[in-house]
């Protein structure tokens, strides 16, 4: 009879001890900010590990794109970062450097409240290139630029 109770007293202390090592885990991943729920809070930006500036998820280089296009990404500081739910300006040229979409914010949503700042914006056409490649050009708060070629 006592080995019975020690075992059920075993197995209690190793279901409690393994719950709070799921909580501490799931916990210790949370945002900071304004999470909503307890596992819809799990902060997945730090597993992206990503590199300090800009990172652009779509386009990819030499992406053949069509309109309304959807340029998505992080910004992650040095030099790009989020202000007044913006992480700057895009836009669409072709080889001539002639304009194809008019320039858009590169919204933040304001549930972004730590970096990297998820952004994304959506271009349709101002006037059909006249090349059969171009350029997305991403501008920053700061000035910097990064360019990805792409083809029409």
């Amino acid at each position: 009879m006592y080995m019975k109770e020690r075992g059920n007293m075993v197995l209690a202390l190793g279901v409690v001890v393994g719950l709070a090592l799921i909580f501490f885990v799931v916990g210790y991943f949370r945002n900071t900010g304004d999470a909503k729920g307890f596992l819809g809070a799990i902060n997945y930006k730090l597993f992206l590990r990503l590199p300090c500036g800009l990172t652009t998820k779509a386009p990819v280089i030499g992406q053949r794109v069509a309109f309304p296009l959807t340029v998505t990404g992080f910004a992650n500081e040095c030099g790009w970062s989020a202000r007044n739910g913006s992480a700057g300006t895009v836009q669409v040229f072709d080889a001539k450097g002639l304009p194809v979409t008019k320039p858009s914010s590169l919204s933040v949503a304001p549930t972004e409240l730590e970096k990297p700042y998820r952004f994304e914006a959506t271009l349709t056409v101002l006037q059909p290139p006249s090349t059969e490649t171009g350029h997305v050009l991403l501008t920053s708060d700061a000035g910097l630029v990064h360019s990805i070629p792409v083809a029409f």
